[in-house]
């Protein structure tokens, strides 16, 4: 039923990542690149915006955040997702020294963060942490109604 002539074009927005590139290349897919300059400028504005409106980011003494600014801004190596959950991480933190030593201990990417908050999963709670990560990706990228039949499942032996 399908009309002649009609094509589908899809635009894919990615970091270079080797195996992202490698996977697109072998679709046939065309690269164009994105200057990082102007990415560089949105993480800075959402750094600051965040530092300004978020209830517990604005209570911090100025120099710490204009630290945190400084840091994140130059860290941040255009990942929008790393800025986010740096944040999130320093909102937990107390204490100006705390805060200090999280901003000199910054995980290197998105990878080492997600490994970081994985790693403070208590053991007891690893199973059931594993098992909604894997049912999320199914509901995400998967097929539906195996993650609906394995939550129920899971619901029921977690219950």
């Amino acid at each position: 039923m399908g009309e002649e002539g009609l094509s589908t074009h899809v635009l894919i927005n990615s970091r270079k990542e080797k195996d992202i590139t490698d996977a697109m290349r072998n679709l046939g897919a065309m690269a164009l690149r994105i200057s990082g300059l102007g990415i560089a400028d949105d993480i800075n504005l959402h750094i600051r915006e965040s530092l300004a409106k978020d209830t517990r980011l604005r209570k911090f003494p100025q120099e710490i955040k204009e630290n945190i600014e400084n840091v994140l801004t130059q860290r941040a190596n255009g990942m929008f997702r790393w800025v986010h959950l740096q944040l999130e991480e320093l909102k937990r933190k107390r204490t100006k020294p705390a805060i200090l030593e999280a901003l000199q201990s910054l995980p290197k990417n998105l990878e080492q963060t997600y490994e970081n908050a994985l790693n403070r999963i208590s053991e007891d709670d690893r199973e059931i942490a594993f098992r909604a990560l894997i049912i999320i990706g199914e509901f995400h990228f998967g097929d539906e109604s195996l993650a609906v039949q394995r939550l129920a499942q899971d619901l029921a032996w977690f219950g």
